[in-house]
C-alpha cells in the first residue's frame, strides 16, 4: 500500500466543539469519501486504531463499520485504557445533528466495538467492547551505540515534558507558574537532570524551561527515540512527567521512582483528569507530586 495515502486526508481536531461543527460540516463528507476510497481501492479487510477518542479515528472507525470492515484496537500509550470520550449527551446530540449521519458521536466508550484488542496490560483494560483481547510485549531495547551514549550522560532524573499548553490543556502562563513552583520546591541535582521535549512543543517554551531552570536537553541522537526505550534500557533513577504512557510502563516494568504532575492539574482539563484517574486506579506505583 502507498504509505502516503493518508496524507491526502485532512486532519481534524481531537474533539469537536459546537462552533467548529458548524464550519466543518461540508468538509466531513469529503473526508469520509476519501477514507471510503482508500478502503475500497486497497481492499482493506482490517483497520487498526490506537486512539479511538480522536475525531480522525472516529471517522476511520465509522467508515470501516459501515463497510463491514473489521476494526481492532491496539496500544499506543495509555489512551487505550482511559475513557477520553466526553459524556455530555446534549452536546453530543447537537453536534451529531449539525454534522449529519456521516460522522457519529457516542457518549460511551463501549459503543466503539473491536473484534480484537492488543495491549500490554489486559487486566487494566476495563471496557467490555471486544470479542477477544490479546496481550502483547513491546520491544523497548536500545542499540549498542545508543546504549553507550546514554550511559555516558549519567542521567539521574529524566523529565518528560509535554505540549500541555500547545494542546490547550492549560494556559502557557499556568504551565510556567507551575514549573517555577515545582523547581523551587524540589531540589534536583541539575547536573544529572535532563529533559526530553515532545516534538510538538514550541521553541519559546523550550527556551523558557532551559534558561530558567538550567536543565540539560537530551542530545539529538537520543531525543528522537521513544522515551520508553531510554528509560527501560538505562539506570535512570527517577522519571517525572505529566500523563505520559512512559510513566505507566516504567512503573510496571522496572524498579524506578515514577512521578506525575497530574495531581496539581486534573481540574483544568478533561483529558488530564481522565488519565489522572486511570493512574490512581490502575498504575498505583506512580507517585504524584504535591506543591
Amino acid at each position: 500500500m502507498d504509505h502516503d495515502l493518508w496524507s491526502k486526508i485532512d486532519s481534524l481536531p481531537f474533539e469537536f466543539n459546537i462552533k467548529f461543527s458548524l464550519t466543518i460540516k461540508r468538509n466531513i463528507k469529503n473526508i469520509y469519501n476519501n477514507i471510503l476510497e482508500i478502503y475500497s481501492q486497497n481492499n482493506i479487510e482490517v483497520v487498526y486504531l490506537p486512539n479511538i477518542p480522536s475525531a480522525d479515528e472516529k471517522l476511520l472507525y465509522s467508515v470501516a463499520k459501515r463497510q463491514g470492515i473489521k476494526v481492532n484496537f491496539y496500544e499506543e500509550g495509555v489512551n487505550l485504557y482511559a475513557d477520553l470520550i466526553k459524556k455530555n449527551k446534549f452536546k453530543n446530540f447537537i453536534k451529531s445533528f449539525l454534522l449529519g449521519n456521516k460522522y457519529r458521536l457516542y457518549d460511551k466508550r463501549e459503543n466503539f466495538r473491536a473484534d480484537k484488542v492488543y495491549c500490554c496490560f489486559p487486566e487494566k483494560y476495563s471496557f467490555k467492547n471486544y470479542s477477544k483481547i490479546n496481550q502483547i510485549k513491546l520491544d523497548f531495547s536500545l542499540g549498542e551505540l545508543e546504549r553507550k551514549k546514554l550511559k555516558n550522560l549519567d542521567i539521574e532524573t529524566l523529565i518528560l515534558s509535554r505540549p500541555v499548553s500547545e494542546d490547550n490543556l492549560i494556559s502557557f502562563e499556568r504551565e510556567k507558574n507551575f514549573l517555577k513552583c515545582f523547581f523551587e520546591n524540589y531540589n534536583l541535582d541539575r547536573k544529572k537532570t535532563y529533559i526530553k521535549f515532545h516534538p510538538r512543543e514550541n521553541e519559546e517554551k523550550k527556551c523558557f524551561i532551559k534558561s530558567n531552570f538550567k536543565l540539560k536537553e537530551l542530545p539529538i541522537e537520543l531525543s528522537g527515540l521513544p522515551a520508553e526505550k531510554i528509560v527501560l534500557s538505562s539506570d535512570i533513577k527517577r522519571l517525572i512527567g505529566y500523563s505520559s504512557g512512559t510513566l505507566a510502563y516504567a512503573s510496571e516494568l522496572r524498579n524506578i521512582e515514577a512521578y506525575s504532575f497530574l495531581e496539581e492539574l486534573p481540574k483544568e482539563s478533561f483529558e488530564l483528569k481522565q488519565v489522572y484517574d486511570l493512574f490512581k486506579k490502575e498504575f498505583k506505583k506512580i507517585n504524584f507530586i504535591k506543591l
